[in-house]
Formats: structure tokens, C-alpha cells, sequence
């Protein structure tokens, strides 16, 4: 994806650097540099910044979620039901959009 793209769609999808930044283990002065166009399409930060974008672009329904008995069982497993704990969890998720990306092109970097 080409910066100008990527830019323009993390401004669309009003996604902040902060949460970019959290979600991918990229601190947010780095995510601005690659934002801005100061970055390497081919860094690994950048392709860490796109997956974790492109996993926000196409959400899942809450229904399909609910109906996946194994992602379902492991939240249960852990969590203890408070808010504090969900945004917990939420992030630690979020974080893991980078292997998405590698998972789906078998890349083992």
C-alpha cells in the first residue's frame, strides 16, 4: 500500500497514532515518521502499521465472534469480567494484527 494511501486512510477511519502505536509495539513518534512519508515502504514498521490499518478497515460482526467456540473459550478462560480487564485484553489482541499479516503470506520474519 503507498504511504499517501495509507495516510489518507488511517485520517478517514479517524484511527489515532496512540492507538497504532500500542497496537503495534511502535512507539508514536516512529508512527508519525512513517505516516508522514519519512519511512521505507519496505521497514518492518511500516508493514506492521498497514496490517494492523487494514485489520481495522474490515471488522468482524460481533455475531460471528460470539458464534467462534475456540476464540470464545480462550476469553473466557482469562478474563474476569471487568471493564479494566476487557480494554486489557482488547489491546493485547489488537497488538497481535502484525501476525495477521504474516500468517496470511506465510512470511516467517
Amino acid at each position: 500500500m503507498p504511504i499517501e494511501e495509507l495516510s489518507r486512510l488511517v485520517r478517514s477511519m479517524g484511527i489515532h497514532q496512540d492507538e497504532i502505536a500500542l497496537a503495534t509495539g511502535v512507539t508514536q513518534p516512529h508512527v508519525s515518521r512513517v505516516l508522514s512519508g519519512g519511512v521505507s515502504p519496505t521497514a518492518k514498521a511500516y508493514r506492521r502499521i498497514c496490517a494492523y490499518v487494514v485489520s481495522r478497515k474490515s471488522p468482524i460482526s460481533t455475531l460471528r465472534v460470539a458464534q467462534n467456540q475456540e476464540l470464545v473459550s480462550a476469553i473466557a478462560s482469562i478474563w474476569d469480567g471487568s471493564e479494566e480487564q476487557a480494554r486489557a485484553l482488547g489491546a493485547v489482541i489488537r497488538s497481535l494484527a502484525p501476525l495477521l499479516t504474516l500468517y496470511k503470506t506465510g512470511d516467517p520474519k
